[in-house]
């Protein structure tokens, strides 16, 4: 399955199910202004240059307007401008790496596509944004996982394995996701007012009731240990709701 198929599909899904997430994708920028982008940051592979012939990342609500969700679990997808803006960001505010050695950079550089670089590489190009301000890339270096798609945060770096092998793999997950209600990288697809909203996957880890808190009582006299076997048909009960509320 190509790239463009696996999105088409999804597109087809989305509308169904998300019509107001759908709708905010944008259309291709022209090939001239995708080729700029490409030159403001590293050599594209064929399939993230296909990944933007196919849209400008989605629409963002601003001031009161209504949430629009997500296409990718939490993440946005960015337009090209921002592609560029985070890319040059990322590049000129390294991770501190010295505790690997002056010639970690080209270390890193030079290993095989989903490799752990333990800081951004200009190789990495984003192609969404997490809400929390993490990014989802594609690694564009060499060897046989070339094109992966992972994960880069502001804390951990790149210390993830990848999503997906490529984006035609990483898209048509997704698509599968939402069109079937599975969860995606530990979030379950939700559809709130039209909107695509991925909510975190509790199922392996149930939330834990907790038990209320202790109500301290005051007995108008001493406490003694006794068996219920010792209490007779003669015996007066207390009831301790009584108790309490007097």
């Amino acid at each position: 399955m190509t790239l463009t198929d696996a999105w088409l599909r999804y597109m087809q899904v989305l509308h169904q199910k998300a019509p107001i997430t759908a709708g905010a994708v944008r259309p291709p920028r022209p090939l001239s202004e995708r080729e700029d982008a490409e030159r403001a940051t590293a050599p594209w592979t064929a399939e993230i240059r296909e990944f933007f012939s196919l849209h400008d990342g989605q629409k963002r609500p601003t001031g009161g307007e209504d949430f629009v969700g997500t296409v990718f679990p939490s993440f946005e997808l960015l337009c090209l401008d921002e592609v560029v803006a985070r890319h040059r960001y990322l590049r000129d505010n390294l991770h501190d790496t010295e505790y690997l050695g002056d010639e970690w950079g080209s270390i890193a550089r030079q290993q095989p596509a989903g490799e752990i670089a333990h800081m951004f590489l200009s190789e990495y190009i984003p192609i969404a944004e997490h809400l929390c301000g993490d990014l989802l890339c594609v690694d564009t270096r060499g060897g046989q996982r070339q094109g992966c798609v992972r994960e880069f945060g502001a804390e951990g770096a790149d210390e993830c394995d990848p999503e997906s092998g490529s984006l035609a793999e990483y898209v048509d997950s997704v698509r599968i996701s939402v069109e079937s209600g599975i969860e995606h990288s530990g979030l379950l697809p939700t559809i709130e007012d039209g909107a695509l909203v991925w909510d975190i996957d509790f199922s392996d880890n149930p939330v834990q009731v907790l038990a209320p808190e202790p109500i301290m009582i005051r007995l108008p006299f001493a406490v003694t240990s006794f068996q219920p076997s010792q209490i007779g048909p003669d015996d007066d009960l207390i009831d301790l709701d009584v108790v309490r509320r007097t």
